[in-house]
């Protein structure tokens, strides 16, 4: 729709000079060259390599690209895709030596690397030592008695709060002595208590027993007691037993 309506630039170049065209027969798009057939697009435009889009397909062997935009015959297709594989081969063979010489040159590379770090390494640790020597402290050294110091200081809030509980503890346990001993003396004091009621229940019911006896002494089950006037000769006597 953009294209159609003329927003965007169908024969639009990148940095290098190279068209929608040119992308889409490099990379075989066989549809999109179709479809910019359709539209309109130049396909005359040269790159800044000086290349038409067809050259482009020639180049990366898309030979249907090429053979649409009309660049190749049938046997010019067969003769690229032969020399085309040809060149691939060797190619193939120049890449593969290529690659080969680079890891080479990587490996010693990495080997001289590897060298020089434990060179460095090594003189790094002498001077280290020389530094300790004369009185300097590094880093690690110093988060090591940050550490220290830290762990001190908690190891002390640490004491400090242990004699306090320890006081704590010895204050609560002399409550709780001075709490046995009041329960104790209430214990005893329940005790006497309970005795001393148990002996007046006692000495109660053995004076009830006294005077139930008493009383049963004081009369006859064959006569009738009456009240008499009592003189002082008969002061002895203060009841006349009547016979019935």
């Amino acid at each position: 729709m953009l294209v159609e309506n003329g927003v965007v630039n169908i024969n639009e170049r990148d940095d290098k000079g190279s068209t929608l065209a040119h992308k889409a027969a490099g990379q075989g798009h066989i549809n999109i060259i179709q479809w910019l057939l359709e539209m309109g697009a130049n396909m005359n435009i040269t790159n800044q390599a000086g290349e038409t889009p067809c050259d482009v397909a020639r180049r990366f062997s898309q030979l249907a690209c090429a053979k649409l935009l009309g660049g190749t015959s049938s046997d010019e297709a067969e003769e690229l895709v032969v020399g085309s594989e040809d060149e691939e081969e060797e190619e193939g063979d120049g890449v593969k030596k290529r690659a080969r010489k680079s890891k080479k040159l990587q490996d010693g590379a990495k080997g001289r690397a590897k060298m020089k770090v434990e060179e460095y390494e090594r003189l790094l640790e002498v001077a280290k030592k020389n530094y300790i020597q004369l009185g300097g402290l590094l880093e690690e050294d110093r988060k090591r008695l940050r550490e220290i110091r830290d762990k001190d200081h908690t190891i002390n809030e640490l004491e400090s709060q242990l004699e306090y509980e320890k006081l704590r503890r010895e204050k609560l346990e002399a409550q709780l002595d001075q709490y046995k001993r009041e329960i104790g003396y209430l214990n005893a004091q329940i005790e006497n208590m309970q005795l001393n009621y148990s002996t007046e229940e006692s000495e109660t019911q053995v004076a009830r027993s006294k005077k139930k006896r008493l009383k049963k002494k004081s009369y006859d089950d064959s006569g009738v007691y009456i009240k008499r006037n009592v003189t002082v000769s008969e002061r002895g006597t203060k009841y006349k037993k009547i016979i019935a």
